[in-house]
């Protein structure tokens, strides 16, 4: 009898410490997971901080880049001197007085031009560049020469109907398209509507089409 509940004792001390033991690993094991789960969220974090400086860096390297480091074609003309060139006739009036719309003839006038004599301008990731002498670069047009493209357009043609008959069936008709002419300069360039239409169809057909 005394036997037997030595036994049954011993079982029991070595079922606590099988107990304590299995206790112990569990709460290593735990340790370890949280340990584990902590390194995961610190390789998370610093994952992300790290898109963030390239992000950052490449950005910084992208603005630090001028239009005239990157890749444009190789041309003599610049928009001086195609400004310079420009010459209007009767068959450029006779588009304006057309009776379409001013927007629709004044972009007929563009392409009549442009096939004269091409426009200095390259479309790169859709912004229109053009071929400058003053820094002998590209330069963005919408930004730093769009209003004055446009003004010399407008004042040409001004010049040559003043300098020129161009005979209308009455006096009416004539105020109509002196009043026309004048209203160019304000319909492309203080209608910010209007000059962006007139962008987008550099862009579409002048420089895609």
């Amino acid at each position: 009898m005394h036997k037997k509940l030595n036994e049954i004792n011993n079982n029991n001390q070595f079922n606590k410490i099988m107990y304590e033991k299995m206790n112990l690993l569990i709460e290593m094991l735990e340790n370890q997971n949280k340990e584990i789960k902590t390194l995961a969220k610190n390789i998370e974090n610093i994952s992300e901080k790290l898109e963030k400086i390239v992000d950052s860096s490449l950005q910084m390297k992208s603005n630090s880049v001028s239009p005239s480091q990157c890749i444009f074609p190789d041309i003599e003309n610049t928009i001086e001197n195609w400004k310079s060139n420009v010459s209007i006739n009767n068959k450029i009036l006779e588009t304006l007085f057309g009776g379409a719309q001013l927007k629709t003839s004044f972009q007929e006038i563009i392409i009549i031009l442009n096939k004269k004599e091409k426009l200095p301008f390259h479309l790169k990731s859709k912004i229109i560049y053009v071929k400058t002498s003053t820094t002998n670069n590209w330069d963005d047009f919408e930004k730093d020469h769009y209003n004055s493209f446009v003004i010399c357009l407008w004042q040409k043609i001004l010049q040559y109907y003043l300098n020129n008959s161009f005979s209308r069936e009455t006096i009416e008709q004539e105020d109509k398209d002196h009043q026309l002419i004048l209203s160019i300069r304000k319909t492309f360039c203080d209608v910010e509507k209007n000059k962006k239409q007139l962008i987008k169809f550099i862009k579409d057909t002048i420089l895609l089409g």
